[in-house]
């Protein structure tokens, strides 16, 4: 471990999502919607959010990396 590295400076950027992540981050509380309704008092519950914050943490970084949404967007830009 380097020891004379200076410490880690934080920058946050606020911006607006893209349409295309918009549709996708509404999708996955549309589909978990019950999910996200109810309190995470069991391991299963905890393991199920943690789960979805995963997904849409990838829907605002990297939403072609879902299934079929590169393929989706790509026909509709030819349309």
């Amino acid at each position: 471990v380097e020891h004379s590295l200076p410490p880690r400076v934080e920058t946050l950027i606020e911006c607006e999502l893209m349409p295309l992540q918009k549709k996708c981050y509404r999708a996955l509380f549309e589909r978990d919607f019950p999910f996200v309704r109810q309190e995470c008092n069991d391991q299963r519950a905890l393991a199920k959010f943690s789960t979805l914050v995963v997904e849409v943490r990838k829907c605002c970084q990297h939403p072609f990396l879902f299934d079929g949404v590169e393929e989706a967007f790509v026909a509709q830009q030819v349309l």
